[in-house]
């Protein structure tokens, strides 16, 4: 969050360098969030630095403005300073760095570890700085590993120490003394003595006396070495133990533990407690990360289908099946292919079951992923059935969660005055109930539902209605800290100042946007609010500003299909903001784009958007010799004007008619078209 608003202030020539480190440990919905920071930064006074170990890899390392800086190993000079620093100068040391360098090819975590193994095989005497070789150089039997290193240092342990240490390996990288105590069974005063031991030979290191001790390995290596040092079937007897001293330690704090849970489940072979686990998990993330929330519902699918057909399994995979439609459209997880045959499991399923619920949310899930996925068309009839489906079972949620995707197909398929019909009688079924759709999307149906008829009355050249609307949808959202709502309606207040030209907050409010999507861990919201950032920035009349955050929500629809739904809107803006840096070609280019993509998906609205663009370039490369295509294009806005009911593109299609007569030397007709858009301007 706090990185993302630093990239963005870049943005508005504010040069700032930015560390990011260890991206080897990095998880899914971080990385989704580095690479847009990599690409924010791009256009930004902004250096991104990061560090990982040599097998991590990202697309965007093939950036024309990354550049990789390897860490070099230490040389014999500096094998040399870091053993004096060890070991001191003994004469008896002569010729070790040497033989160290060879083996260790300069790694510091190898060195020390040789070293330690040295002192503890008895090749080494004496006290850190003060230590002398008490076996000749041509006798010394180094490892040519760090794995080597570290498993034959385990293998030398007191076997009490040594199963101490595997005990811990399998609880991770860090570990909490009573877990420890819990799967170990030692008196405290053994155990006390035998984490000091290991605390002496490096292995570990106590990073936290309060409330409770916490250890961690000296380096994950360890930790791998020690857990790949036990027997499989001892692994697992002790991921079961372990899983079951978590429960016991922190009854109270089981959803934030429920992934870990589900991890030693899992290890310890017990595949259908794992897959409860997994659900737990993803059903608590969704509130704050939601891309690692759909990865715990991949492996309740994955684990699930797996096992025996019985009822609670089934009942898991098809609940998977309909989490992971009604929210991958956030992260892009799945393709069509991928979606579709989700929905016919999860479809078939349901009937075995016999579950109407459950083949509601599929039905539901469909549809959203499809619809959001920009397969506009054809989430139309998985939607109708929804309905259908949510009224048979006469739940309050389901038919509110039904009517909510009816009204987004309605929206952006250009049907204004029936989307706003259905959301009358949503609000009204939904009354003041906020926690309706929570569950399956967490976010409330019904403030949102508040600040899309603000977006609606807004298409419809309402702003004055549209305001309050869009403020009570963000008043909402915020008591209930759901960001993604946040943004969207703060992108609404954003898209009224763009068309009242009254952009004083707009900037500011497009800062509000990126901090919401950010916080959301939401890619989708993330391109919206770069769509916004574009947006706003048009409203104040800078163009050159525009360009970069609308060619990153451009790409992030293109490649990653986020925000799909509104793709033509993105290249009618970003069309308007190159013609403002004057490139009138590649600003015709992409609105002819926009143009295509709004015919093929049926999205109207923004169709309107990109005619307008097109006919602005037009204008500017060849008034007289593109009189015809301008006069085309704006006639096709016309039409799409008054077939959807969106009054907000008059005075804009009137101010282009006039801009078009004024080019062309006809005074009195650019007169009467701009005094008209001028008054309908004044109107809206």
């Amino acid at each position: 969050f706090a990185v993302q608003r630093r990239v963005v202030a870049g943005t508005r020539d504010e040069p700032n360098v930015t560390l990011i480190e260890d991206l080897h440990w990095i998880d899914d919905a971080s990385e989704a969030w580095l690479a847009n920071m990599v690409e924010a930064a791009a256009g930004a006074k902004t250096v991104l630095i990061v560090n990982f170990r040599p097998e991590y890899r990202a697309s965007w390392m093939q950036k024309s403005y990354y550049r990789q800086l390897p860490l070099l190993p230490l040389g014999p000079d500096a094998i040399q300073d870091l053993l004096t620093d060890l070991l001191g100068s003994d004469p008896s040391l002569g010729g070790l760095a040497e033989a160290i360098h060879e083996r260790t090819a300069g790694n510091p975590f190898f060195t020390e570890e040789v070293i330690q193994a040295l002192i503890e095989a008895g090749n080494l005497e004496g006290t850190r700085g003060a230590y002398r070789l008490t076996t000749p150089i041509d006798h010394l039997e180094v490892p040519s590993t760090v794995h080597a290193v570290l498993a034959a240092r385990i293998d030398r342990l007191p076997e009490r120490e040594k199963q101490l240490l595997q005990t811990a390996s399998v609880i991770g990288k860090e570990f909490p003394e009573p877990i420890l105590e819990a799967v170990a069974e030692l008196p405290g005063t053994d155990l006390t003595a035998l984490l000091q031991a290991l605390k002496d030979n490096e292995f570990i290191y106590q990073q936290a006396l309060y409330p409770i001790s916490e250890y961690a390995f000296k380096h994950p290596l360890t930790q791998e070495v020690a857990l790949g040092s036990q027997l499989q079937d001892r692994r697992r007897r002790v991921h079961a133990v372990v899983a079951h001293a978590i429960q016991e330690s922190h009854p109270d704090k089981l959803d934030e533990r429920a992934a870990l849970l589900a991890h030693h489940y899992e290890s310890a072979g017990e595949m259908l407690e794992a897959a409860r686990w997994h659900r737990r998990a993803a059903e608590w993330l969704l509130r704050s990360d939601v891309g690692q929330a759909l990865t715990h519902w991949v492996r309740v699918y994955e684990i699930a289908s797996g096992l025996p057909a019985v009822r609670e399994a089934m009942e898991l995979v098809v609940r998977a099946c309909e989490m992971l439609l009604a929210n991958a459209w956030r992260v892009s997880l799945l393709d069509e292919e991928s979606w579709e045959r989700l929905a016919r499991e999860g479809e078939e399923l349901a009937n075995r079951l016999e579950d109407q619920r459950a083949l509601f949310g599929i039905q539901m899930g469909l549809a959203t992923i499809r619809f959001l996925s920009g397969v506009f068309h054809t989430a139309i009839e998985p939607g109708r059935r929804a309905v259908e489906l949510g009224d048979a079972l006469g739940e309050l949620e389901a038919r509110c969660e039904a009517r909510n995707i009816v009204i987004d197909h309605l929206w952006h398929g250009g049907e204004l005055e029936e989307a706003i019909e259905h959301t009358q009688e949503l609000l009204a079924l939904g009354g003041d109930d906020l926690s309706l759709g929570v569950e399956r999307y967490n976010l409330s149906i019904v403030a949102w539902t508040q600040g899309r008829l603000g977006f609606l009355e807004l298409w419809r050249g309402r702003p004055a209605q549209a305001v309050p609307l869009l403020e009570r949808g963000l008043q909402i959202s915020r008591e209930r800290e759901q960001f993604e709502p946040m943004a969207w309606c703060t992108g609404g207040l954003i898209q009224t100042g763009l068309l009242t030209g009254v952009a004083d907050h707009v900037l500011a409010q497009a800062q509000r946007a990126l901090d919401f999507a950010e916080r959301s861990g939401s890619p989708f919201t993330q391109t919206m609010a770069y769509l916004y950032l574009g947006e706003a920035h048009l409203a104040c009349g800078e163009p050159d500003k525009a360009v970069a955050p609308l060619e990153q929500a451009e790409k992030a629809s293109r490649e990653r299909d986020l925000g799909r739904h509104c793709y033509a809107q993105i290249l009618a803006r970003l069309a308007d903001a190159r013609l403002g840096v004057g490139d009138a070609e590649a600003a015709r280019e992409t609105a002819e784009t926009g143009i295509a993509f709004a015919r093929d998906s049926r999205t109207l609205l923004y169709e309107i958007l990109a005619q307008l663009a097109s006919a602005r370039a037009l204008r500017h490369l060849d008034p007289e010799g593109r009189r015809q295509e301008i006069g085309a294009a704006l006639d096709r806005a016309d039409a799409l004007a008054a077939e959807t009911g969106a009054h907000s593109t008059v005075p804009e299609i009137a101010e282009e008619r006039g801009r078009l007569a004024e080019a062309l030397g006809d005074d009195g007709e650019a007169n009467r078209y701009l005094r008209s858009a001028r008054r309908l301007y004044t109107e809206t």
